[in-house]
């Protein structure tokens, strides 16, 4: 396992000692290809490939075509995905999308939510638009693109960088990840055009994107781009110095690339110095301190409580300590284990499985747990909300999940028990925010002590109103 700095250090090399810059058929290839190779050489939890069915492709077509011909000229346009739903207030969101888009409406500008997803027809009260129907058609027609391809210019391109001693020393397998890379070009420039045509369509002036490392997203910027409309993306997760998205982009042009966005939101003064470090030495990228918009949205307008969250604060109690575990992997690590095993009575374990976890691997989780006699719950993220559920905790472990950044801005202590983490958040450790323990004893040691209440700072629905409309 090669850690995000180390592979980080590597790519930077990489950058500074080969020829990384190619633009092929007005596509920026080299954040496609950054993104995607390390994307494979890190260390991540493995996704379930999702399934759509013939009626949800069906629909899936409706909405493509509804969109591309009866929809109306809007400002704004928000791409996101399922994974990003959640409820509030009764009703569900696409988290940051839904925030956006109602913080447009309230000042009389349109905003159309586009998602990567099949067709939601229960979510009656956000409306949005499929864009399944695209994908497709991306797959296909960058298949037959990359045959009739005769030029060798992108096979040729990958094989330089690969040849580098650099890669070479790696002993990554290059045969599968250069298959891999050339299909995500060749995909974000067939999806480019086809979100040129869509984009022409409805005139937004701003896309925003959740999550722009995706192909798809990248595939945006680029139609973004050539339209003159600005790209932003909306952070959902970790980012900082060591993450492939955001970190260090070692030889950037002063043009930019246009398979970056234009703009970047960002949690947490850490995150923005971290794109900053990079953006400011062109003439094109530029990054805004936002905070977590979904997060602020909740403090400010829902003071609702789920059952989830109800059932979690009767059976935590009694207990002199509340500790919340967020996990990143389908299996408990062996550290967490024993420290469950090993930790005092008087402490309760909440353990917040991964959002793709299945209700058979709670079972099993919750099977292991109850060998070792402790007091615990094991719930699924999807159904209550994390800073409500850090509200009830004394201390937060993981081994590099995002709610490091939720804890942060709910003033908990967290403790990354993985050396992933520990690289992940090095710039945060540094700063006292967050502390490595790779022991039982150092990590209970931890626990005994009393908690930094300092909260991390945040920008209120009326700042972040003010960027959006800026």
């Amino acid at each position: 396992m090669i850690l995000p700095s180390k592979l980080m250090s590597l790519v930077n090399k990489i950058e500074r000692g080969s020829k990384v810059d190619l633009n092929y058929m007005g596509v920026d290839c080299w954040p496609v290809v950054r993104n995607t190779f390390m994307s494979m050489a890190s260390p991540g939890f493995k996704k379930r490939a999702r399934k759509n069915s013939i009626k949800q492709f069906y629909l899936a077509i409706f909405d493509f075509l509804r969109l591309l011909f009866f929809s109306k000229h809007v400002d704004a346009i928000v791409l996101t995905d399922k994974k990003f739903q959640a409820k509030a207030n009764g009703k569900l969101y696409y988290k940051d999308a839904s925030v956006i888009k109602e913080l447009l409406l309230s000042s009389g500008k349109s905003c159309h939510i586009l998602t990567q997803n099949g067709p939601e027809r229960s979510n009656k009260k956000e409306k949005s638009s499929s864009i399944l129907m695209l994908t497709a058609m991306a797959v296909i027609i960058s298949k037959i693109l990359r045959w009739l391809d005769f030029s060798q210019t992108t096979s040729n391109y990958l094989q330089n960088i690969y040849n580098c001693n650099e890669l070479k020393s790696l002993g990554f397998e290059n045969v599968q990840s250069c298959k891999k890379i050339e299909k995500n070009i060749y995909f974000v420039i067939v999806a480019s055009f086809l979100f040129g045509i869509l984009l022409r369509r409805l005139r937004p002036k701003k896309s925003y994107i959740v999550c722009y490392y995706s192909c798809l997203g990248m595939a945006l910027c680029v139609a973004c781009k050539k339209l003159n409309i600005e790209a932003i993306d909306v952070q959902h997760g970790v980012s900082g110095s060591s993450m492939r998205a955001y970190g260090r982009w070692a030889s950037i042009p002063v043009k930019g690339y246009n398979t970056l966005p234009k703009s970047f939101y960002c949690w947490t003064p850490i995150d923005v110095k971290a794109v900053e470090s990079w953006s400011k030495k062109t003439s094109y990228h530029r990054v805004f301190f936002t905070g977590n918009i979904w997060r602020q949205y909740l403090v400010e307008r829902d003071k609702s409580t789920l059952p989830e969250e109800q059932k979690l604060s009767k059976q935590v109690e009694g207990y002199k300590k509340v500790v919340l575990y967020t996990a990143q992997k389908k299996e408990l690590p062996k550290l967490l284990v024993d420290l469950i095993k090993q930790a005092p009575a008087n402490i309760f374990f909440m353990i917040r499985l991964h959002p793709d976890a299945s209700a058979h691997e709670m079972t099993l989780i919750a099977k292991k747990l109850d060998e070792a006699e402790i007091n615990y719950s094991v719930f699924n993220a999807t159904k209550s909300r994390i800073h409500k559920v850090i509200q009830l905790a004394d201390f937060h472990v993981t081994e590099w999940s995002a709610a490091v950044y939720d804890a942060y801005l709910e003033g908990l202590n967290s403790i990354v028990i993985s050396p992933v983490g520990e690289d992940y958040f090095n710039d945060w450790i540094k700063l006292g925010v967050v502390r490595y323990s790779s022991s039982v004893l150092v990590t209970l040691s931890y626990l005994s002590a009393a908690g930094d209440e300092s909260r991390g700072c945040s920008k209120s629905l009326d700042e972040v109103k003010a960027i959006v409309l800026g």
